[in-house]
């Protein structure tokens, strides 16, 4: 054999032998990891969508378990988490948007905020769309997907990660649409697009994808990106300018912003759930426990009430 048929095999013994590792990494990876991936990048129902960045698989069944629980999800027909929506009837319709709390990360879905309203009030229509890792901006395009609904009250749940989510397209090791202030709203600045094919098959490359981001925006938001923050709000509220709009949060930027509009009814979450770890929140986890969603669900309950009875009977 010639010189360059010894270096050509050797080269190919190399290239099979680092494709056998990271096959093998895959596989290993999806075998640990995958039963404790959170629901923005879960395989069992985290699609990618070109326009959101990515969704949940209609009718998927998964279950999430870790070292503080051990959950099922049951996504329905239209995509989210919940029972099977009604047909629209005469019960006024609640719409509650947001990320991980609202999907109810951790706890059984009678147990997390919708559930929870929905077992207060049956003569409410309770619908959540909450889809874990979304931000305001995906919420903006999500709901402009649902206006057909035409809810009566509109809920918005925040999160601290959104000044720092918006402000990028790439958050989880995924893309995502953002969006600019503009001087009466936002404008688009770009939309995720079609997946490429390793994003879309490989969790290892995810995974990795992930850590780079959490490297790169585990931080806080400068205040202009709270700004932007509220101005999708006002953009949700200006496009439905007949439903009441609920807006909770626990960032003081927001208060002093949303919360000084009329045109909002605001809950202040700030030291609602005060006591913290292991009364109200996950202690390694950090997200809302049930009491946490208990807790919230009641504060909720009188703003979306509120709004109910100052736009009357249907």
């Amino acid at each position: 054999m010639t010189r360059t048929g010894r270096l050509v095999r050797r080269a190919l013994a190399v290239l099979f032998g680092i494709g056998a590792a990271l096959v093998a990494a895959e596989a290993a990876y999806r075998w640990l990891r995958v039963p404790g991936l959170s629901p923005t990048t879960h395989p069992a129902y985290v699609v990618h969508d070109p326009e959101l960045g990515w969704r949940y698989r209609p009718n998927a069944r998964a279950r999430h378990r870790s070292a503080e629980f051990d959950v099922a999800i049951e996504i329905n027909a239209h995509g989210f988490r919940g029972p099977d929506w009604p047909e629209r009837g005469s019960r006024p319709l609640v719409l509650v948007l947001g990320d991980s709390l609202v999907f109810g990360w951790g706890v059984e879905e009678h147990e997390a905020l919708c559930g929870r309203l929905r077992a207060r009030h049956p003569e409410w229509d309770v619908r959540g769309v909450g889809i874990s890792g979304q931000a305001p901006d995906q919420q903006l395009l999500l709901l402009r997907r649902l206006a057909d609904l035409a809810p009566d009250v509109i809920v918005c749940v925040s999160c601290v990660n959104d000044g720092y989510e918006v402000a990028t397209d790439f958050v989880y090791g995924l893309r995502k649409p953002r969006f600019v202030a503009t001087g009466d709203g936002v404008a688009p600045a770009g939309l995720p697009g079609p997946s490429h094919f390793l994003r879309e098959h490989s969790l290892l490359l995810r995974a990795a994808d992930k850590l780079l981001w959490r490297w790169r925006f585990q931080q806080s938001a400068p205040a202009e990106d709270w700004q932007l923050v509220a101005a999708l709000y006002r953009t949700m509220r200006g496009e439905h300018p007949k439903a009441g709009f609920v807006v909770a949060a626990d960032h003081r930027a927001l208060e002093a912003s949303v919360g000084a509009d009329p045109r909002f009814r605001y809950v202040p979450l700030q030291g609602l759930l005060a006591e913290g770890r292991g009364a109200f929140i996950f202690p390694i986890d950090t997200h809302w426990n049930a009491a946490g969603h208990a807790r919230v669900a009641e504060a909720i309950d009188t703003a979306i009430a509120a709004e109910l009875a100052a736009r009357g009977p249907r």
